[in-house]
């Protein structure tokens, strides 16, 4: 149970810090253009790392975190975030203010699945639990 904490935990850590850096870079849109609390490549590899960790958490599976291990992410937001540069995209402006709503969004979906699996596993519990024999006195006694 303590590991299916930690990671909601983590998964409600992370939207944090995605909704705080976008709440920060709305901040300075009322003058002159803030430069962005986060660049492209760290919001990409943050998002990247959010996916990550809601796909281990919904499926039960720890392949995505060996395989999308930290550094691999990091070179995904990296690429993509040159890309992004390249192309004048400034994912915090795209995202704008729903960084609140995309977080409880995945929390939400990661959440639901775990309970949805959880209340599956109870209910194929409960048909396989074997029906108990009859009494020896109710087989065949007629009164």
């Amino acid at each position: 149970m303590a590991e299916k904490t930690d990671e909601l935990s983590a998964l409600a850590g992370q939207a944090a810090g995605l909704e705080t850096a976008q709440e920060q870079a709305a901040e300075g849109q009322g003058g002159a253009p803030a430069a962005p609390v986060q660049t492209n490549a760290q919001i990409l590899a943050g998002a990247f790392h959010l996916g990550r960790e809601v796909s281990c958490a919904v499926l039960g599976l720890q392949s995505p975190r060996m395989v999308l291990d930290d550094p691999t992410l990091q070179q995904l937001g990296d690429v993509w975030g040159a890309v992004a540069d390249k192309r004048g995209w400034d994912i915090s402006a795209i995202l704008g203010d729903y960084a609140a709503e995309v977080a409880a969004v995945m929390l939400s979906i990661t959440v639901g699945v775990k309970l949805m699996k959880a209340a599956g596993a109870e209910l194929d519990a409960r048909e396989r639990k074997p029906d108990p024999a009859p009494s020896p006195d109710a087989v065949g006694n007629v009164g």
